[in-house]
């Protein structure tokens, strides 16, 4: 049992382990979703300044040119009239607003390309985080791979899990928790959590007695009389139809009469049993109890080793019984 425990909590670790690398995938596939479209504008914006800085480039002073000459012939053209000389001074004018346009040209010019550049190591930073993206991406894909099939379906070890033994309906304290203790196990072992699902799996293993029991309050739960929808509530209604109300003066009763008489393993075996059936004794008084009922030469044994609690109590007479074993006297 403790196997499957072990195992059981094993597999939901790693089922845990697994949804963490899923949602970091998740959150890692968004971010590049994310890079990938501001790495789109950036290179739609670089495009157009590309498409801006080659017409720049490309618009010449001669065309400028052009234009002034065609200035100075219609200067030259009203030399004659009475503005005299004015020309010179509009061509002038006009040189100097050439030179201001070659000089802000230039000036585009530089401003366009340091941005391309700019934007240049931008789309290179983001093409690093990217790649880093897809590196720690495939990482974690191969890690969740790893544990998973192709497919994507999360493969199970296969446990044959033994079922649990029915419970006939005896007025007996040790068989009804022995086969509540036993289906606890078997929901942790199968991963039944849906407590409706345990309530129906345990009870269609009573029999007997224990069935013409659950039969009658199964009406009952039809009919609105009562409600048993969890486990909890249906252990509650076990105990109380099947363990006798007085279990406990029983078994203490038994535990007063007990005597060590046979060999030591059976005196454990007996006195465990009607503990299971005593909630509130103090371990001082179930140590006492135990020593009590032992043989004179066995009671001495465990004085001698000052025993403080009921544990240490059976493993001490265990012990001596092995020893007895080996060197048997009277």
């Amino acid at each position: 049992m403790s196997t499957a425990k072990q195992l059981g909590k094993s597999q939901a670790d790693r089922l845990v382990k697994i949804e963490d690398q899923l949602l970091y995938s998740n959150e890692v596939l968004d971010r590049m979703k994310l890079l990938e479209s501001c790495m789109n504008e950036i290179a739609i914006k670089a495009d157009k300044i590309n498409e801006m800085t080659g017409r720049l480039e490309a618009m010449s002073v001669r065309e400028l040119m052009i234009r002034v000459e065609t200035l100075e012939e219609k200067a030259a053209t009203v030399g004659g009239f009475e503005y005299g000389d004015s020309s010179t001074g509009f061509v002038a004018r006009m040189e100097e607003r050439i030179e201001d346009l070659k000089d802000n040209q230039q000036t585009i010019v530089q401003m366009v390309s340091e941005m391309s550049k700019g934007l240049r190591a931008t789309i290179g930073v983001v093409k690093a985080e990217v790649a880093d993206l897809n590196t720690k991406l495939n990482l974690t894909t191969r890690a969740v791979g790893n544990q998973t099939p192709v497919g994507g379906v999360i493969q199970y070890i296969k446990l044959k899990v033994p079922e649990p033994k029915p419970f006939c309906g005896d007025r007996d304290a040790k068989a009804l928790e022995n086969f509540i203790f036993d289906f606890e196990q078997y929901f942790r072992a199968t991963n039944t959590v849906a407590e409706e699902m345990k309530v129906t799996v345990a009870t269609m293993y009573l029999d007997d007695y224990a069935k013409l029991w659950w039969r009658s309050k199964y009406m009952d739960i039809q009919d609105g009389r009562c409600t048993v929808d969890t486990w909890e509530s249906l252990k509650q209604e076990l105990r109380s139809k099947f363990i006798p109300h007085n279990i406990e003066i029983i078994a203490r009763r038994k535990l007063r009469e007990l005597r060590h008489t046979d060999n030591i393993l059976h005196y454990v075996k007996q006195f465990s049993e009607i503990m299971l059936d005593i909630h509130d004794m103090s371990e001082t008084d179930k140590v006492f109890n135990f020593i009590n009922g032992l043989k004179p030469w066995a009671k001495t044994k465990l004085y001698e080793q000052r025993v403080q609690d009921l544990s240490t109590a059976y493993v001490t007479a265990e012990h001596l019984f092995d020893l007895r074993s080996i060197n048997p006297h009277p």
